[in-house]
């Protein structure tokens, strides 16, 4: 009988868990690798905001829109151009671990040998109430097109009338989405500037927090350039159904944002970039967690007090060790976690262990322009913006055959043009 690994989530670690441990195989290996998700796409995040504005100015189909930033995981139930994995979309409902059995909501029961856990995290409301019912998420390609959808609705309907857009949470995808719709709604409103605000809104000091606040000062400027609003220290305490309520972040000191008070604003859409937080499912299904919800793993990313289950990405937590919540962390652990869980079917007792990476990244800052940094340096402006091209590219070659990654990079390089 062959020994079974699966993999849950096919997101940015999961798929890469799944292809590397596919390389690992030899000859007379018998192992089975599954990889199981709920949606039957893999979403490309860091071209969701590309989604999201796309055919404010020119006309671009759903199809298009999606095809550069999503791609169909499972052809014949096999992963397309990996035919050794076997994809089924299916959404957990319970895991077993004494047992170790998978139970999907469709009542089938898979039996596992070594279990990958890479499910990602959920979108973090902090409770605020409203914020489930009136604002929209950006995790995945479904979410960005309701966005998109939401966004023509209003252009239409309002024509010439104001139009208020806000994006709460000024990470990389709180900035990137401001800047882009901000270039959109600045072509086709020409006529008109007063129609249209898109106002960012992040609690802490400074917008793009994980990064140094010379880069920081940089997006700055540029959104300013493009006439976005920008509050920082500032906090929402209710979202409702055409209205945001914000106060003053008074846990900063000194105090940096513009509010004194609290205050209601209009708001005809709000989108929620504002961090994940844990699935309360992890501790239902038995597995050890930390005091805000995250899986326990140790440096090799076995979960803690069980040696035959790993877990990756957004959902762990590592003793000692702070794990960027970053898609090319995710793809370099789900290399990791393969070669161990590789490791362990050939009963192999030392393992790789976690290492930390200063990652390049670049951010783009609306039209052709972005923020980026390899090493020691950083480029702005179109550089920036064609070191994020060739990041994108790099990715799909990563989990495509060639001629199929050129496709998908080309497809959404030309579709996304549009929006620049």
């Amino acid at each position: 009988m062959k020994h079974r690994a699966v993999i849950l989530g096919a997101g940015f670690g999961g798929l890469s868990a799944a292809q590397h441990l596919s390389r690992h195989l030899r000859n007379g290996d018998a192992m089975d690798i599954v990889l199981l998700d709920k949606h039957h796409l893999h979403t490309y995040t860091p071209l969701l905001y590309e989604v999201v504005s796309g055919g404010l100015k020119h006309d671009i189909s759903t199809p298009d829109l999606s095809k550069g930033a999503a791609m169909t995981l499972g052809i014949a139930g096999a992963l397309e151009d990996h035919p050794s994995i076997r994809m089924r979309q299916e959404e957990v409902a319970d895991i077993r671990l004494t047992s170790k059995e998978i139970v999907c909501r469709s009542g089938v029961v898979l039996q596992f040998d070594q279990l990958i856990l890479a499910l990602g995290a959920l979108p973090g409301t902090f409770d605020i109430p409203g914020v489930v019912e009136h604002a929209y998420t950006l995790k995945h390609i479904h979410d960005a097109l309701h966005i998109h959808d939401a966004l023509h609705r209003l252009v239409r309907e309002r024509a010439k009338e104001p139009m208020d857009v806000w994006i709460i949470g000024a990470g990389p995808t709180g900035v990137e989405l401001a800047a882009e719709l901000a270039v959109s709604f600045r072509s086709f409103a020409r006529t008109c500037p007063a129609c249209w605000s898109v106002t960012l809104v992040d609690a802490g000091p400074h917008i793009l927090s994980t990064l140094s606040s010379a880069v920081a000062l940089k997006a700055m400027k540029r959104l300013k350039q493009l006439g976005v609003r920008v509050l920082q220290g500032t906090l929402v305490s209710e979202v409702g159904s055409s209205w945001v309520v914000l106060v003053p972040n008074e846990h900063l000191s000194p105090r940096v944002g513009p509010l004194v008070r609290d205050a209601s604003h209009r708001a005809d859409l709000v989108i929620w970039t504002a961090g994940v937080k844990a699935n309360e499912q992890w501790r239902a299904w038995g597995l050890p967690v930390n005091e805000r919800g995250y899986v326990n793993i140790n440096d090799t990313f076995q979960v803690i007090g069980h040696g035959d289950v790993w877990c990756i990405g957004d959902m762990a937590a590592m003793e000692g060790a702070v794990l960027p919540q970053i898609a090319p962390e995710a793809i370099a652990q789900g290399a990791a976690v393969a070669e161990n869980v590789y490791r362990r079917f050939r009963r192999e007792t030392s393992f790789r262990h976690y290492r930390a990476i200063t990652w390049p990244w670049a951010i783009p800052l609306g039209g052709r322009r972005a923020i980026a940094h390899y090493r020691r340096l950083t480029v702005n402006g179109y550089l920036g913006y064609l070191f994020r091209k060739a990041v994108d590219l790099k990715y799909f070659l990563d989990i495509l055959k060639p001629m199929h990654a050129l496709r998908v990079w080309w497809h959404g390089a030309r579709v996304y043009l549009q929006n620049d």
